[in-house]
């Protein structure tokens, strides 16, 4: 998605406090969140380097700290998170057109159109390291879109009769269950948000809905985009391999895993309700709704 736009003299003045060289050129981004995503190409000293300049539409300044701590600290924690450029003056979030901004260097690596069993355990590997380097995040984040609020908006969702008493049904479920562990989690590690680049995971972005929630529940919205078959059932080889790699890192317990289909048909929920959302497939997370 790309909403705000601007000149090249507009860029050029933003790009000077980087001191990253000349601006070559820029382009926007297609991409299936709220923000605008520019490829940004600066030359220094002869030698070319590309961004992407991410322009929040959704975030409020008050947020923003939130994000970009979260990013530095997993970069520092080693993660393939591209970390956001700092200003001469050593600031990472910046105002741009009227909102908060951040310039990363642009990753190397391609998003999966089908991920196999591979690709499957290396995401759950990854995911298991994000929610140990979170353990020590200090900052927190209420869910946006968490069941209350989900349930406050269910009635503005304009959804047919038989979805909106299946969703209500999957909020009903999720507000049922137990305490589990919770933690800073990604909230949207989709194929979309993934690159790999020869096998292996290359980077990790978009973390502009992470906040505080189960941990589990990354798992659930992994599995709903990583190892479902068109029809909403989960692959049993892919699931296996998910959580065979999120257990190198963490071992979910009992519990966790028992929630696991209430968590799905949460995360499908929430998906049906955003339907407007960039490369959304309502339709898909239905059949998700219904084999959970």
């Amino acid at each position: 998605m790309t909403s705000t736009q601007f000149s090249e003299a507009q860029l050029a003045r933003y790009l000077y406090m980087f001191d990253a060289g000349e601006l070559v050129r820029f382009s926007p981004l297609a991409g299936p969140g709220e923000n605008s995503l520019y490829s940004v190409t600066m030359s220094e000293h002869g030698e070319e380097e590309d961004y992407v300049l991410t322009i929040l539409e959704t975030v409020s300044f008050d947020e923003i700290s939130f994000f970009h701590n979260l990013i530095s600290h997993l970069s520092y924690y080693g993660l393939p998170v591209p970390a956001p450029r700092r200003t001469l003056d050593g600031m990472t979030s910046t105002i741009f057109c009227g909102r908060p901004t951040l310039l990363m260097p642009s990753m190397d690596g391609e998003q999966v159109a089908e991920a196999g069993a591979d690709e499957v355990r290396a995401l759950g590997t990854l995911l298991g390291e994000l929610h140990d380097a979170t353990s020590s995040y200090e900052h927190s984040r209420s869910n946006a879109h968490g069941v209350e609020e989900l349930g406050a908006s269910l009635a503005d969702a304009n959804l047919d009769e038989a979805t909106g008493t299946a969703v209500r049904t999957a909020l009903d479920r999720a507000a049922a269950l137990g305490e589990l562990p919770s933690g800073v989690i990604h909230a949207d590690l989709t194929r979309a948000n993934v690159l790999f680049d020869a096998g292996e995971i290359s980077a990790v972005t978009d973390f502009f809905k992470a906040c505080n929630e189960r941990l589990i529940e990354d798992v659930a919205i992994a599995l709903n985009d990583w190892c479902t078959n068109p029809d909403g059932s989960l692959d049993d080889a892919r699931q296996a391999a998910l959580l065979e790699g999120y257990s190198r890192e963490r071992e979910p317990s009992a519990d966790e895993l028992a929630a696991l289909p209430t968590l799905r048909a949460l995360a499908a929920a929430r998906a049906i309700m955003r339907a407007g959302r960039a490369g959304s497939d309502p339709a898909f997370h239905a059949r998700i709704l219904n084999a959970c």
